[in-house]
């Protein structure tokens, strides 16, 4: 006899029934254990399944459980967190799981990749991306698991989860994070990220992905994710039949749209043109319908920057069916990007004094005269200048990942995230002219460090040259989403 793929079974954590919770045989525990975070908010690292008497051990599919329809398992453990120890134990190599030993010695060199789940590479590489923004990092160690109460939501879940994940990915180990628990909440976040066909789960979007997971955070982290991601813009639409006929209004986006055509060869030309969008709508003036001509222009910008390249369009195919296709066109990418040209006029007087004062401060850094600071670091007085700490958006941004397609369809191929290691740069900086030197040779380019490809739970070191050709025009891996973080003045 064939064993069914599925069983229910009802699960008891302290005075509630949860009955009818449909377990995939054919999957790990953890999965299991996902669900029951979904339905109780108690975190996987919290639970303790009995299983007739017994408990659920971690790493073992769910077949080799001895269940039976309709039983009852029984859950131990509480969403609220655990309190914190007083102090950080000091940890010895000798004292780390054997995984993370290996990391410890060499310096710990790169942070977790992670399992590709099926299809999940969208997933993979949104998590990585979003990774290096440390300041989203310290908003979520600060949200906690009571944070919501008495039932909490999807994004209350989703928020957590992030959480979770993020702190494991960033941890230096030679080990990938499998994230059971992120998928599953997602997905029930999100049932689109759940599709099938033929009992497989589909590729998706990482752009929707990306989206659908910011704007999440941004309903449980308030107004700090705004801070941090949202890009204002003010759009004027003039009708071309009555210019005297004007309409203004006002958005928060997530994501600043770059459009290609056949006339755009870079990412700023791309970023310009979507920000021009002529319409046509009802003219009060004329009584029809008429065009309107629309000018966007950015009236306040993030700290981190995020950018599509919009490399998948609609279109019809013969069977009349509306299909996404790829635009495969080269479009080249700064590695600092400049959008000040893109503000409008009052936006760009509020961040001028900031342009100059980071001007001043990259002039000081390459020894050029550059001011007060310049004339002190000159005289050896450079002690006596007070150096504030830079805070202030100056329409500059530095590219710290990307995240590429490889493929001819979004809802297929494959995604990567390339990611800029703050700490990898520092400690190459610091190795020796030997080490140095063999890695410029093994590269065979200039080496310049601080980039790393996080390919599911492939992990390796890349130079800024190989970044700086992922921008398109053949099947290789190509720039879908771009993050850049402001330099501040």
């Amino acid at each position: 006899t064939t064993m069914a793929s599925t069983i229910q079974v009802h699960v008891k954590h302290n005075k509630t029934l949860y009955k009818d919770i449909s377990i995939n045989l054919s999957q790990p525990s953890q999965v299991f254990k996902a669900q029951l975070f979904t339905l109780t908010g108690v975190p996987v690292d919290r639970q303790k399944v009995i299983i007739k008497g017994k408990p659920l051990a971690d790493d073992v599919l769910m077949s080799t459980v001895k269940l039976k329809p309709n039983m009852t398992l029984m859950l131990m453990g509480s969403s609220e967190a655990i309190p914190e120890a007083p102090a950080v134990e000091t940890v010895f190599v000798e004292d780390l799981p054997e995984e993370e030993q290996l990391g410890a010695l060499m310096g710990n060199r790169f942070s977790a990749g992670l399992t590709n789940l099926g299809n999940t590479c969208y997933m993979n590489s949104t998590l990585q991306c979003l990774r290096v923004v440390e300041p989203l990092r310290t908003l979520l160690e600060s949200y906690g698991a009571d944070s919501e109460a008495p039932t909490p939501d999807s994004s209350h879940r989703l928020t957590l989860a992030t959480k979770n994940v993020m702190a494991e990915i960033t941890r230096k180990t030679s080990k990938p994070v499998s994230p059971y628990m992120f998928l599953n909440v997602l997905r029930e976040a999100f049932p689109t990220f759940a599709q099938q066909q033929n009992g497989i789960y589909s590729q998706q979007d990482a752009e929707e992905c990306w989206t659908q997971l910011l704007y999440t955070l941004r309903t449980r982290l308030g107004e700090p994710m705004v801070d941090l991601f949202g890009i204002d813009t003010k759009t004027e639409l003039v009708c071309e039949g009555a210019p005297d006929e004007k309409e203004v209004y006002n958005t928060t986006n997530y994501v600043m749209k770059c459009n290609i055509t056949i006339d755009v060869n870079h990412l700023h030309e791309g970023l310009k043109l979507a920000l021009k969008e002529d319409r046509e709508k009802r003219s009060t003036t004329l009584g029809a319908d008429a065009m309107f001509t629309g000018t966007a222009k950015l009236t306040k910008l993030p700290k981190y920057l995020t950018v599509q390249m919009m490399r998948f369009n609609t279109k019809r195919n013969n069977d009349g069916e509306f299909v996404k296709q790829k635009i495969l066109r080269s479009v080249s990418f700064p590695m600092v990007l400049d959008v000040f040209d893109m503000c409008d006029a009052a936006y760009q007087e509020e961040i001028k004094d900031a342009r100059e004062s980071l001007r001043e401060m990259e002039e000081v850094k390459a020894g050029l005269h550059g001011g007060e600071a310049a004339a002190a670091a000159a005289s050896g007085d450079a002690m006596e200048v007070e150096k504030p700490t830079p805070s202030r958006v100056t329409g500059q941004y530095e590219l710290v990942a990307v995240l590429t397609h490889k493929g001819r369809s979004s809802d297929a191929g494959h995604y990567v995230g390339w990611v800029r290691e703050e700490e990898q740069q520092q400690k190459d900086a610091a190795a020796s002219a030997e080490q140095n030197a063999a890695k410029r040779s093994k590269k065979g380019d200039d080496g310049a460090p601080g980039w790393v490809k996080f390919d599911d739970d492939t992990v390796s070191a890349v130079t800024s040259d190989e970044v700086l050709r992922l921008h398109g025009g053949g099947d290789w891996h190509m720039g879908y989403l771009f993050l850049y973080r402001a330099k501040l003045g």
